[in-house]
């Protein structure tokens, strides 16, 4: 990412960000144990790591190419993203709803 780029960049709305999490039904602290905690860091830095295989492929202004993927690869490591972002959703559901049954057993 060049310095244009950067300086394009949108910065973190904390309180966007928050409403954003309040609509999409996370209303409660989210606990996770340590080997879901694993599992998520370890979702995030695999897609970090493809992400920037893409971007490195497309180079900065997409006229110098760092390195040319073929179809299928390319086609690959968008699914495994896809498979990746699942997961780390699905994980947080399920951390959500945990969290939801727990507060309400302790209202009853």
């Amino acid at each position: 990412m060049n310095d244009s780029q950067r300086d394009d960049c949108t910065p973190l709305n904390l309180h966007q960000a928050a409403r954003d999490s309040e609509a999409a039904g996370f209303t409660r602290p989210v606990q996770l144990q340590s080997h879901q905690a694993a599992h998520l860091a370890r979702s995030l830095r695999g897609m970090d790591a493809v992400n920037r295989i893409l971007i490195s492929e497309t180079g900065d202004d997409c006229s110098n190419t760092a390195m040319v993927l073929g179809d299928n690869l390319r086609m690959g490591l968008m699914e495994a993203v896809g498979v990746m972002i699942a997961n780390a959703s699905e994980l947080l559901e399920q951390a959500n709803d945990k969290a939801k049954a727990k507060a309400a057993s302790a209202e009853r």
